[in-house]
């Protein structure tokens, strides 16, 4: 599996949400710069914070990677 567009991907779906990157980073409890460089792909998260991210969109992070790969094509 290939998730070099990931950060691309929970960018443009906080956006959807009309959230803004400071207040979609505060409700994950995560750092914006942390928030940003994943988005900007500039860098790789952990798994911990990867899991606030999709509770952060009241999902699993199963349920996160499953949306991501069912919209990739």
């Amino acid at each position: 599996m290939q998730y070099a567009n990931f950060g691309n991907f929970i960018r443009k779906k906080r956006q959807r949400q009309n959230k803004t990157l400071n207040a979609f980073a505060f409700d994950c409890g995560i750092e914006p710069a942390t928030l940003s460089n994943f988005e900007r792909g500039k860098c790789d998260i952990l798994f911990q914070t990867f899991t606030k991210i999709a509770y952060g969109f009241n999902n699993s992070p199963a349920g996160l990677l499953f949306e991501y790969e069912s919209n990739k094509c």
